[in-house]
């Protein structure tokens, strides 16, 4: 019985068609997932305190609006802040008008309703963060405000030298800021410049 020479070549046939099948999926296929995983991977953002975080330096309110002085202690950025303000009627929610950029003390401001909530009972502060195209509100970061307390001009030799407040927490005299340069020089001091805060808030 003469053997037919086609199996062979059909053979040899379905082995380089497997060999190129396995060449497309090592160099095509395959990189292009790793790709995409990284993409994700790189873009997601996980609320975490390890990695993001913030300190309420200064909080005060004056005619439907916030005024804090934040502190981001991480060196990763914050986008923004969800501010919610508490009152004895209504919540009020908003976001601040500027975030912070790595390590840095930034004042920024939020507006509230204040015919709408009342009087004001506390506010809880939190970070917005934003990596690519994914946004992320971290509500289990947030920090509250309570005994929020007006704000006040204070005083214009305070707000213009820098110095005055250094001077005064380098030599520990900042409680006499207010009776040598006017009630709320203190203030001015922390709110301006972020020097002679009382802790836990002013």
């Amino acid at each position: 019985m003469k053997k037919s020479g086609a199996a062979p070549v059909i053979i040899i046939l379905s082995s380089l068609a497997l060999l190129v099948f396995a060449l497309i999926l090592i160099f095509v296929v395959f990189p292009y997932f790793e790709e995409s995983i990284a993409t994700s991977a790189s873009e997601s953002i996980t609320c975490s305190p390890m990695l993001y975080g913030f300190d309420v330096r200064h909080a005060c309110s004056v005619a439907n609006e916030l005024q804090l002085l934040l502190e981001n202690n991480k060196q990763q950025d914050i986008e923004s802040f969800n501010v919610k303000v508490y009152g004895d009627r209504d919540v009020y929610e908003s976001v601040t008008d500027k975030g912070i950029t790595g390590f840095a003390v930034q004042k920024v401001y939020s507006s509230y309703d204040m015919e709408q909530i009342g009087k004001i009972n506390k506010v809880a502060i939190y970070p917005i963060l934003k990596s690519g195209g994914q946004v992320a509100q971290c509500s289990n970061m947030a920090l509250e405000v309570k005994d929020l307390m007006e704000c006040t001009a204070g005083c214009v030799t305070c707000k213009t030298q820098v110095g005055i407040c250094d001077a005064a927490q380098q030599d520990d005299i900042c409680e006499g800021l207010d009776i040598l340069y006017g009630i709320g020089c203190r203030k001015a001091c922390c709110f301006e410049y972020g020097l002679c805060c009382v802790e836990g808030g002013d």
